[in-house]
């Protein structure tokens, strides 16, 4: 499109004068019929036909060969075209790498100057820190020196603190030997005092152990009695626990004698019969029921005064209902 827009007047011009041409020679072809008509034949006409269809081709031929010309042309044209517009890129492409490169020198150049630059202030850092390290070494030293001589200083107080704290040890062993020996004595007499304490007890413990052998003589003895009392107590109570049950007891009738009994009996504080209950039956059932109510029939039992002898042996106890 760029290369027609390029030669769009030079076509047209050619075109013009194509279609001039071939109208003026069209217009010679109608010019001549009539005479033609007048003195030919019809192959005349035929061949005047013939004569202009080869007249047509002659024209389209040389308008196909302009026409390819054109196209040549304009082929050339626009290789040419291609080919400045390619120089032109290579030039432009060509003028940018140099102005990179260029660019590319000029900041290597300032890279360097810097790197330079940059080399030089780390060399001033580097020695400033080296003349702060010499200083500070020197500082350093002078410190020492001073610590060198507190040292010395020190060794001889700590010296001098020495010969005193010998003396001082010396002072405190001659206590502590004073001491020791206090102490000897006083070991020497508790184990004397010990001595007698441990014998003085030793006849204590004797004495406490004889007291209590008689003691606890004495309270077997007590005891035997006590237990001797009780038993008569409770065989008295028994006795008459058993007496009245008897004598509350009604012979069912049909009983045959020899049956007995074991009933166990819960009693409260004064001899109120809670629970009258047989444990072993007669075989006799009927024996049995009658044992029972005789026994809370008999309520209140006669039962010991002392309240010890009855909650130890009485508020439950068993016995053996034979009345025969």
């Amino acid at each position: 499109m760029k290369v027609l827009h390029k030669y769009f007047l030079p076509i047209c011009l050619a075109v013009l004068v194509h279609l001039v041409l071939f109208s003026l020679f069209f217009l010679n072809f109608r010019s001549e019929p009539e005479s033609l008509q007048v003195a030919a034949e019809p192959e005349i006409i035929q061949a005047t036909s013939l004569d202009e269809n080869k007249v047509i081709q002659e024209i389209e031929k040389i308008q196909q060969n302009e026409l390819a010309k054109r196209l040549k042309e304009e082929q050339r044209q626009q290789q040419l075209e291609d080919k400045r517009v390619a120089e032109q890129n290579k030039l432009e492409d060509l003028q940018e790498q140099q102005k990179l490169q260029i660019e590319q020198d000029k900041q290597r150049q300032e890279l360097a100057k810097k790197t330079q630059s940059e080399h030089l202030a780390a060399m001033a850092i580097k020695q400033k820190q080296e003349q702060e390290k010499l200083a500070i070494l020197k500082q350093q030293q002078a410190q020492e020196q001073q610590r060198l001589d507190e040292l010395a200083q020190n060794k001889k107080e700590l010296e001098e603190k020495h010969k005193k704290e010998q003396l001082r040890l010396a002072e405190l062993e001659k206590k502590r030997k004073a001491q020791l020996k206090q102490k000897e004595q006083e070991r020497v007499n508790r184990e004397k005092a010990a001595k007698l304490a441990a014998k003085q007890k030793a006849e204590a413990d004797a004495r406490l152990k004889a007291e209590t052998a008689t003691l606890k003589k004495l309270e077997a003895e007590q005891a035997a009695a006590e237990s001797v009392r009780r038993g008569k107590i409770i065989n008295n109570a028994t006795r008459m626990i058993m007496r009245n049950v008897e004598r509350s007891w009604r012979r069912p009738p049909g009983t045959k004698d020899g049956l007995s009994a074991t009933i166990r009996v819960r009693i409260l504080a004064g001899g109120s019969v809670k629970e009258a209950k047989v444990v072993v039956s007669s075989g006799n059932p009927i024996f049995d029921r009658s044992a029972e109510l005789a026994v809370r029939k008999a309520s209140p039992l006669p039962v010991p005064s002392d309240p010890k002898i009855f909650n130890k042996f009485l508020p439950t106890f068993t016995f053996n209902f034979s009345p025969s």
